[in-house]
């Protein structure tokens, strides 16, 4: 684990993990939002903030973590499918 990481338990049903996720800016900006932004998720789900990047529950490939407001659960986002890994192109943006 460098500097640049932290490490969370994130649950999904009965399955529970811990997660190390890189906050570093260098791997978060690819995603369009770094470490501690506050971002409005697509889908009407409301806001979270943005922890880092790192593997997720199930998968490969790295996704970008956040925090949600509404219940304090851990979510993440991944780009696998699109072309983009800019989430501002799949309708994320930043708190005002």
């Amino acid at each position: 684990m460098e500097d640049s990481d932290v490490k969370v338990e994130v649950k999904i049903g009965d399955i529970k993990k811990t997660i190390e996720i890189d906050v570093s800016e260098q791997a978060c900006q690819p995603y369009g939002f770094l470490s501690g932004d506050r971002i409005v998720l697509p889908n009407e789900e409301g806001e979270a903030t943005v922890i880092g990047v790192g593997l997720p529950i199930f998968g490969t490939g790295d996704v970008l973590w956040f925090l949600r407001d509404r219940n304090g659960k851990y979510g993440y986002w991944t780009t696998a499918p699109f072309e983009s890994q800019n989430l501002r192109d799949h309708n994320f943006y930043l708190t005002t």
